[in-house]
């Protein structure tokens, strides 16, 4: 749990200002694995997860709460069988129940209290799944797989469109969809090889930024009756190869991914808390580009790698500055890592880690 507390009087005197930033994640998890025989194997995942944001702030007799979260509560049953050397099968599925609070507040100015009244959002979550891991030669394999995903908000709940109102577990709305890949290994000789893959995804619950604030105020919103489903594609082709006996390895990747139904807050928004955040969204698409490259020593007293990624990640919505591109707010142009190890002697070895990322062209205020 991460918490970020306002200087104390002792070090700023005179200053009345105050504010508490407690946010983090809980989890815990449960598993039983069984091997049936040599051939089919078994495991059962019991996983809870909670994730907190909260900010507490105030001057002289204001005192302002803002809370949201995230609880689920995860069922997962996975099979992992090899009926030949062709052939690797995973399949399985998974259950998730979801309680969303998007963003709930409170605030007291002496003896006038304030608190919203926004209920939390429930949802189930059900996917199931098949893969095969194909080796079709020494040269060639091939990573096909489907999954199939329904995801419903259920009560209680009172529609905003219709005003019907939702008991405990009834469906207000439901989305499904198929979400294929499938991805190829090609090595044309024993240090060179290519990769590629196309990935089809649906995505139900969704983060949301905002761009002006310079807060970690990102909330969790399910997919509602307002809120649609993302759906995405992502495209990406590379190439592998070792030098001089396996020594250095080498990479260079592509990608491309389309994004639909993508979320941000609109134009003119201001952060009113008597106001249901949903109500605040505004929907376009996205898209993400970008190259990644990678050097590894792997041998020798200095060893080490460099990973660099060249990238754009950006947003399209009519409803701001009339659908210009723009930067997303976790965009980040350009990542460089490098990280290097020198042995010294059999007891010692030294070690140093570099890392340079690029960050928003503004800083807001």
């Amino acid at each position: 749990v991460f918490f970020l507390d306002s200087p104390s009087q002792e070090l700023q005197p005179g200053r009345d200002f105050f504010f508490d930033l407690p946010y983090g994640n809980k989890t815990g998890t449960l598993r039983w694995n069984h091997l049936f025989n040599d051939k089919l194997f078994f495991n059962l995942s019991a996983v809870y997860n909670d994730y907190q944001f909260q900010f507490d702030g105030g001057q002289e007799d204001f005192i302002f709460k803002l809370f949201s979260g995230v609880r689920d509560y995860n069922l997962k049953l996975d099979f992992e069988y090899y009926p030949n050397t062709v052939h690797n099968l995973k399949y399985g599925v998974n259950y998730t129940y979801h309680k969303l609070t998007p963003s709930t507040a409170s605030a007291t100015n002496g003896e006038v209290d304030f608190s919203t009244d926004f209920l939390p959002k429930y949802a189930n979550e059900v996917g199931l799944y098949l893969l095969d891991d194909i080796k079709l030669s020494q040269q060639v394999s091939i990573n096909a797989g489907l999954r199939y995903s329904i995801f419903s908000q259920v009560g209680p709940y009172t529609s905003k469109l219709t005003g019907q109102e939702y008991g405990n577990f009834e469906s207000a709305i439901t989305y499904t969809g198929f979400e294929p890949r499938v991805s190829f290994k090609y090595a044309s000789s024993r240090d060179l090889s290519f990769k590629g893959g196309v990935t089809f995804t649906n995505q139900y619950l969704h983060l949301v930024s905002n761009s002006s604030s310079t807060l970690p105020t990102d909330i969790w919103v399910p997919s509602t009756e307002i809120i649609e489903l993302q759906r995405g594609i992502q495209y990406a082709v590379g190439a592998f190869k070792n030098w001089d006996k396996d020594n250095y390895e080498t990479s260079i990747e592509v990608y491309y991914k389309d994004l639909k139904n993508q979320i941000d807050y609109a134009d003119n928004y201001v952060n009113d808390i008597a106001t249901e955040v949903e109500d605040e969204f505004v929907f376009g698409e996205g898209r993400a580009y970008g190259a990644e490259f990678f050097l590894k020593k792997s041998t020798g007293r200095l060893n080490g790698w460099v990973g660099y990624t060249l990238s754009r990640t950006e947003r399209s919505f009519p409803d701001i500055e009339n659908g210009r591109w723009f930067s997303a707010v976790y965009d980040k142009t350009h990542d460089l890592s490098v990280v290097a190890n020198y042995k010294l002697s059999k007891k010692w070895d030294m070690g140093a880690t570099f890392i340079y990322g690029s960050g928003k062209y503004f800083t807001p205020f």
